[in-house]
């Protein structure tokens, strides 16, 4: 059965020196807002916030049972130094990675910051945070949290390439995952090298086009649920078809978005649009489509159902966009795989990586020097970063017509077409594609790769190379030949069958 959850979530910074904002006022609505409606929502506070200003009286005004309140993990001045280290940032709070987050401190320092905020946290609410968030985070620090301080259920920020100086990029698209004790960004294969703490995706990611969003001066453009974006999440059509794809369609575990916004936007940028997202998703409610939880009721089930991460999907077969596309994540604790039809009607692997929990974070051991940080998996396929580069069936046009659950685990996905019509079937253990005639193929361009390096072609096995790690795509079904550099997977008796692994 799937589970189909919405987290509303807004987070408070104190102090915000980029620009003359106006922190209080969106706080004071957002949760006038929340209270009018009687949603469950989850305030995450930054320790400015949480130590200055008029923030803590205003929530108290607006308490309710079922509000929930947690901290933002990003660092300021005032966290900082009451944790007797010193401050590196140009003013007050930095957005920069290296002093905003906890890549950027060592692990001594981390253990440090964190004592200081739950302590303070617990002298305002007279107990520890139950859940944090934050745009990057490492897995030392999480792990530190929950086994110093009890916290069971995180957030960390959606895909994407550059923006604000933030890389985040072939992760578990959506939903939760549990992260590897050596990676935040990575899902843990194994119980013994998992951190059980769940992380949500924020923000409701648009599934089609946020992916391969372009960018402006490096930083990707952003088309999510928040409401201050007047294309995406203040479209009143934008919304109706993000909630629709979302909690209506084949998801297998989970289906989830979060709700909600950051107060370094001003009141006028946030409403009506986020009124206008409570109003449709308190009809979904209503109708029994989807159910409304705090952050940390929303990892506690988890932790109930789910000892490992459990397979989800998201399945988009409707566009908001002309020319339309469609598409497929499936995610699992062992990859994540991207089907996506073209606006021309072409089948691609836009993208697939390997999650191996063995596979450090960059910080692990040393901390984040410079205003740019990297989280990341292992790259099997990244049409985005590899520009131009394709992989899928080429020639032949049509639609994803079918998309079906198979048992608890696995996905079903039906291409059909005049030419090459054909059946992918995704499941923890791989990859098997069977076609209904014989002279398909897929076809994988390699001319472009440039991140990981193709250290090994033969008839069964692809080997690469990324920041040291060596894996592989290895065929049980199937073999593998060349036309110049391209690499064409010929299937045995119309069948394909094929995983990722590390190589041993």
């Amino acid at each position: 059965m799937t589970e189909r959850i919405v987290n509303i979530i807004n987070f408070i910074r104190g102090i915000d020196e980029r620009g003359d904002y106006d922190l209080v006022t969106p706080v004071v609505k957002e949760a006038e807002l929340i209270r009018r409606f009687g949603f469950p929502a989850t305030w995450l506070l930054q320790y400015d916030a949480l130590v200055t200003g008029p923030y803590m009286d205003c929530l108290k005004r607006h308490h309710a049972p079922n509000i929930e309140y947690g901290i933002w993990l990003e660092m300021d001045r005032y966290l900082v130094e009451a944790a007797g280290l010193q401050w590196k940032g140009r003013l007050t709070w930095d957005y920069h990675a290296n002093c905003a987050f906890s890549l950027g401190y060592t692990r001594e320092e981390r253990r440090r910051l964190c004592d200081e905020f739950v302590a303070a946290f617990a002298r305002v609410f007279g107990h520890p945070p139950k859940v944090m968030g934050s745009w990057c985070f490492d897995a030392f620090t999480l792990q530190y949290l929950h086994e110093r301080h009890g916290v069971i259920g995180a957030c960390i920020c959606k895909d994407q390439q550059g923006t604000d100086g933030y890389t985040l990029r072939g992760g578990y698209f959506a939903n939760a995952y549990y992260p590897s004790v050596r990676n935040a960004y990575m899902p843990a294969q194994t119980t013994t090298k998992q951190i059980p703490v769940p992380v949500f995706r924020m923000l409701g990611s648009d599934p089609l086009h946020q992916y391969d969003c372009e960018q402006e001066d490096g930083f990707q453009l952003v088309t999510s649920l928040e409401p201050v974006y007047k294309h995406a999440g203040g479209n009143p059509k934008w919304v109706d078809w993000f909630l629709k794809e979302t909690f209506t369609r084949p998801a297998l575990a989970m289906a989830y978005a979060q709700m909600g916004q950051e107060n370094s936007f001003s009141a006028d940028q946030i409403f009506p649009a986020l009124e206008m997202q409570f109003e449709k998703v308190k009809t979904l409610r209503d109708k029994n489509l989807l159910k409304i939880e705090t952050l940390g009721e929303s990892a506690s089930a988890f932790r109930s159902c789910h000892h490992l991460t459990p397979p989800t999907a998201v399945t988009t077969l409707s566009d908001w966009r002309t020319p339309e596309s469609a598409g497929v994540w499936y995610l699992c604790r062992n990859y994540r795989l991207n089907l996506f039809q073209t606006p021309e009607g072409r089948l691609s692997v836009r993208s697939w990586n390997l999650f191996d929990e063995n596979f450090p974070e960059r910080n692990e051991s040393e901390p984040l020097r410079g205003p740019s940080c990297v989280l990341e998996t292992l790259p099997l396929w990244d049409s985005f970063a590899w520009q131009g580069a394709f992989f899928g069936i080429h020639d032949s046009h049509g639609s994803i017509s079918a998309v079906e659950e198979v048992g608890a685990e696995e996905l079903s996905v039906r291409w059909q077409s005049s030419k090459d019509s054909c059946t992918w079937l995704m499941s923890p253990d791989g990859i098997r594609v069977t076609f209904d005639s014989d002279g398909s193929c897929l076809t994988m361009e390699l001319t472009d790769v440039m991140d990981a390096e193709v250290i090994l072609l033969s008839a069964k096995e692809i080997r690469l190379k990324y920041r040291g790690w060596t894996y592989r795509i290895v065929l049980s079904a199937g073999e593998l030949g060349h036309r110049g550099d391209t690499v064409v997977f010929q299937p045995e008796q119309n069948l394909l069958e094929f995983h990722a692994e590390t190589a041993m």
